[in-house]
């Protein structure tokens, strides 16, 4: 529960931290860090613990609900890449 408040109180803040480096220099190269950092922390979290506690100890009946939840993970990574891909140079 705790670490649950913690978080809630701390995405306000951080929000607030980052407006507020943007405004004070456009040329910051903070925001770069505080974005590589906050995206780092999306990818650490789906693959090293969403992931594995969704496909560990698949059971034989479980093996086709597995095998879907791969595939929609897998269409929804490539959907994530595309739009990288095709998405404008700021």
């Amino acid at each position: 529960m705790i670490v649950f408040i913690t978080f809630i109180v701390a995405c306000p803040i951080g929000m607030l931290i980052g407006m507020f480096l943007t405004e004070m220099n456009k040329n910051s190269v903070a925001l770069p860090i505080l974005q590589a950092l906050s995206g780092g922390t999306f990818i650490y979290l789906v693959c090293c613990q969403l992931l594995i506690q969704e496909f560990h100890q698949v059971k034989v009946y479980q093996r086709s609900l597995a095998f879907a939840k791969f595939f929609f993970f897998v269409i929804g990574a490539s959907i994530v890449l595309i739009l990288i891909a095709v998405s404008p140079d700021p």
